[in-house]
C-alpha cells in the first residue's frame, strides 16, 4: 500500500511540476514577448525592414479595440540597429513604445530590477535588460548611441540615457533588445506617428485566440494578423508534446508500479498454495479462485490509491501558491526562458484520469498471479510445505 501510495505520488508530482514548467515557458513568452496576437504589414517579418509598416495604424487600432474579446492593444515601431557603449557595441533589436499601452499588454514595467519606467530624463530615456547592461559595462543614467537606418535610407546615430534596467526570465532575449519611446524612435527615424511595424494584442479569454484571429484578418486582409501559435510554431508543438509526455511518464511511473504489484500479488499466490489447493478440493472452482485473486489486487490499489492522491493533491496544492523554488540554478533556467521558481499545476479533469488508470494498471497487474493460482493441481497444493 505504501509502494503504491508513493508511486502515484511521485507520478502525479512529476506530471505536475512538467506541466508548471512548459505553462511558465508559455506565459513567459506570450506576457513578454509576443502576447496572444500581433499585426504586421505583409513581408515584414521575412528582413525587418523600415519600409514594410502599416500605415494608418490609429484607425486600425481603434476598430480592433472594440473587438469584444479584445483586453489591451500596444503598437511598436521595430528598427534592427546597434547599441554602444564605451565599452564595446552589439547589434539588437530596437522597440519603440507607447509607455502606458506596453503596460497594459506586457507589463515592462512589472520586469525593472533598477531604475524607473521611462522617467528621469526629458530627452530619449532608455530601458536595457541586465544581460546587456552587464555587457556593455552601463548602469543608471550611462549614455548610450544608437545607430540605425532612417526611412530615407540615411545612417542615424543618437544618444540615449539608460533610465531603467529590466530582467525577464528569458536571459537571451533580454541581451538582444531595448526599448524606446516610439515618438522619440519615429522622429530620429522619420516614420509617420499613425504607423506601426508590430502591434501586440493581448486577449480576455485566450481559447478563443483561433476565432478572434480569423475574425480580426477577415475584417483587415490587407495586413498580416497572426496568433502567437503561428508566429512561434515550434512553442506550440512543444506544449503538445509537454502535454503527451506528462500522460507518457504517468504511464511509465503506472507500468513500473503494476511490476510491483505482481511481485506482491505472487508472492502472496506462493506463499498460500497449500490454502488454494485445499479451496479448490472442497469444491471452489476456477473462476472463483481467479475473481478472489483479482478482487484482492483491486483493494490493494483502491486502499493505496486515495493515499497517494491526496498527498499529490496536498503537494501541488501548497506548491502552486508557495513554489518549488529552484534559485540555486537561476542561470541555467534563464538560458532557456524559465524562471527559477516553478509552479506545479494540474487541470481538475487529471486526477479522475488518474484513477482509471490506476484501476487499469491493478486488473491487468493481476491477471498473471490469479491465473498462476488457477493452474494450480490441488492434489499438489495441498501436499506442499
Amino acid at each position: 500500500m505504501i509502494a503504491i501510495a508513493l508511486g502515484i505520488w511521485a507520478g502525479i508530482f512529476a506530471s505536475s511540476l512538467a506541466n508548471g514548467v512548459n505553462k511558465q515557458r508559455l506565459g513567459n513568452v506570450i506576457n513578454s514577448q509576443v502576447s496572444h496576437i500581433q499585426i504586421h504589414a505583409k513581408g515584414f517579418s521575412d528582413n525587418f525592414e523600415i519600409s514594410k509598416r502599416v500605415e494608418g495604424g490609429t484607425a486600425i487600432i481603434e476598430q480592433i479595440k472594440a473587438d469584444a474579446n479584445v483586453k489591451a492593444i500596444a503598437p511598436r515601431s521595430l528598427l534592427t540597429g546597434m547599441v554602444a557603449s564605451a565599452a564595446t557595441g552589439q547589434g539588437i533589436m530596437i522597440k519603440g513604445v507607447n509607455p502606458e499601452k506596453e503596460q497594459a499588454v506586457f507589463k515592462l514595467k512589472d520586469n525593472l530590477i533598477e531604475g524607473t519606467y521611462f522617467e528621469g530624463t526629458k530627452r530619449n530615456p532608455l530601458l536595457i535588460g541586465k544581460t546587456l547592461a552587464k555587457k556593455l559595462n552601463v548602469k543608471i543614467r550611462s549614455k548610450v548611441i544608437l545607430t540605425f537606418q532612417s526611412v530615407e535610407k540615411e545612417i542615424v546615430s543618437a544618444s540615449f540615457r539608460v533610465v531603467g534596467i529590466y530582467e525577464t526570465a528569458d536571459a537571451r532575449n533580454d541581451e538582444l533588445s531595448v526599448y524606446v519611446q516610439k515618438k522619440d524612435l519615429d522622429k530620429l527615424a522619420g516614420l509617420p506617428p499613425d504607423s506601426f511595424h508590430e502591434t501586440a494584442i493581448l486577449l480576455k479569454d485566450d481559447k478563443q485566440l483561433e476565432a478572434t484571429t480569423e475574425h480580426l484578418q477577415g475584417q483587415h486582409p490587407d495586413v498580416l494578423i497572426q496568433n502567437w501559435k503561428q508566429l512561434i510554431p515550434g512553442l506550440a508543438a512543444a506544449d503538445i508534446i509537454a502535454e503527451r509526455m506528462n500522460y507518457l511518464l504517468l504511464l511509465i511511473l503506472l507500468a513500473a508500479l503494476s511490476f510491483g504489484i505482481v511481485n506482491t500479488m505472487l508472492m502472496a499466490v506462493l506463499e498460500r498454495v497449500r490454502e488454494f489447493g485445499m479451496l479448490m478440493a472442497v469444491g471452489m472452482n476456477k473462476t472463483k479462485v481467479f475473481t478472489m485473486i483479482m478482487f484482492e489486487t483491486v483493494f490493494l490499489m483502491l486502499t493505496g490509491t486515495p493515499i497517494g492522491i491526496l498527498l499529490a493533491w496536498g503537494t501541488v496544492k501548497y506548491l502552486s501558491v508557495n513554489g518549488l523554488d529552484l534559485s540555486a540554478y537561476s542561470e541555467g533556467f534563464q538560458n532557456v526562458g524559465i524562471k527559477p521558481i516553478i509552479y506545479p499545476f494540474l487541470t481538475p479533469d487529471y486526477y479522475p484520469k488518474v484513477i482509471i488508470l490506476v484501476i487499469i494498471a491493478a486488473f491487468l497487474a493481476a491477471i498473471y498471479p490469479a491465473l498462476k493460482a488457477i493452474r494450480l493441481n490441488p492434489a499438489e497444493a495441498i501436499r506442499k510445505i
